[in-house]
């Protein structure tokens, strides 16, 4: 990844906003009120596992940056990837379709995905759903790690 300066629109900080990325950052602006929401994402490799890194309000307006990454790694054959929500500053129900159908595609390739979530907030989100028994959810990149490493993912937080 490179970084370079981005001069996007001047919100509450008045200065330029600077992101680390593989892709150029999403900027849409929502149709009521105009107001401007960004989404920038980073991938990185850890190991054998690729991690993806979305910064910013992970929505229906920018939604399809992350899906273009995801469908990208998880079209390869038992691929392993971590999607760190960790800078994700909001959390809508595009953005958890997004997940899921990640999620999907990544173990109909015989491969597995791991979401990392700190945020006891998103967590919610997803018991409220009763996601957590679908999805691979994990508290730290070590957790992600490990179950990527273990195999565990592909059943999820329910029972195996």
């Amino acid at each position: 990844p490179t970084r370079r300066e981005c001069t996007p629109w001047r919100g509450d900080w008045g200065s330029p906003v600077e992101h680390s990325t593989c892709r150029v950052p999403a900027r849409a602006k929502r149709p009521t009120g105009g107001v401007p929401v960004s989404l920038s994402v980073r991938t990185r490799q850890v190991g054998s596992i690729q991690v993806v890194e979305p910064e910013g309000e992970f929505e229906v307006y920018t939604a399809s940056r992350v899906r273009e990454v995801l469908d990208e790694l998880t079209a390869v054959s038992e691929c392993r990837v971590c999607l760190s929500l960790q800078n994700v500053t909001f959390l809508d129900s595009k953005g958890i379709g997004v997940i899921v159908e990640g999620t999907k595609r990544a173990r109909r390739s015989g491969g597995e995905l791991v979401v990392l979530c700190e945020s006891e907030r998103f967590m919610r989100h997803f018991r409220i759903l009763k996601l957590e028994e679908y999805l691979a959810l994990a508290e730290s990149m070590q957790d992600a790690v490990a179950r990527l490493d273990k195999g565990e993912a592909a059943h999820g937080n329910g029972p195996a």
